[in-house]
């Protein structure tokens, strides 16, 4: 049978349309549909995965910076957790309490007579402030659990009121922040291997290992 131009064979009759039928499409759409159930919880935690590696990251990076600026300044500079993002006047102090998660951090200079360590009060100077962080992320129990701010010394040796009663202490164990993805599925390998712990010693060595890691 010969094609013609006008879309009519040869015996008059027209030539099959191409493309789908209703019901292939109606099935097309169903294979996606099972598809996207299946892949989309597996997205979520990648992206929650991915989320979580980022943002344990960026803490383990403001150690770093907050521990060299101490030792470039040749003062103390501090880490310390914030109750809330800061607004457009800045920083205006650390969290009161060490049951706030580090979800919002800041580091700031201090200035030499000017308050207790780890305060943020005024003619500090702050360096570096976490004011926008991702939902998807969750802060568990800091360990010690009373963590609510880390200081440098000039010497790069860590300080923090999580390790004595004088707010100024060294200690022999590592200082752990834990973060996970903020998904179902606690407590199994999978999702064990989606934790960070970000790590630091009294030395002010800092380190991110997985949740089947260990920071000793």
């Amino acid at each position: 049978m010969i094609r013609i131009p006008n879309g009519r064979c040869s015996a008059g009759h027209l030539a099959p349309a191409s493309g789908f039928t209703l019901i292939e499409l109606l099935v097309t759409l169903a294979v996606a549909g099972v598809l996207l159930a299946i892949a989309g919880p597996a997205l979520k935690g990648s992206l929650s995965e991915r989320a979580v590696v980022a943002q344990a990251s960026e803490l383990a990076e403001a150690m770093r910076f907050a521990r060299a600026e101490a030792m470039k300044r040749g003062g103390p500079v501090t880490l310390c957790k914030l109750s809330a993002p800061p607004g457009p006047a800045g920083m205006t102090g650390c969290a009161a309490t060490p049951s706030t998660t580090w979800r919002y951090w800041a580091v700031f200079a201090e200035r030499a007579g000017n308050g207790a360590i780890g305060t943020f009060d005024r003619g500090d100077i702050a360096l570096r402030v976490q004011s926008d962080n991702p939902g998807n992320v969750d802060y568990g129990t800091d360990s010690p659990p009373s963590l609510r701010f880390i200081t440098f010394e000039s010497t790069g040796i860590a300080l923090s009121d999580a390790w004595d009663s004088t707010k100024a202490g060294h200690a022999a164990n590592a200082l752990v922040i834990t973060l996970s993805p903020a998904i179902g599925g606690a407590g199994t390998p999978s999702f064990k291997r989606r934790v960070r712990q970000v790590c630091l010693s009294a030395q002010g060595r800092v380190a991110v290992v997985d949740g089947d890691g260990s920071c000793a």
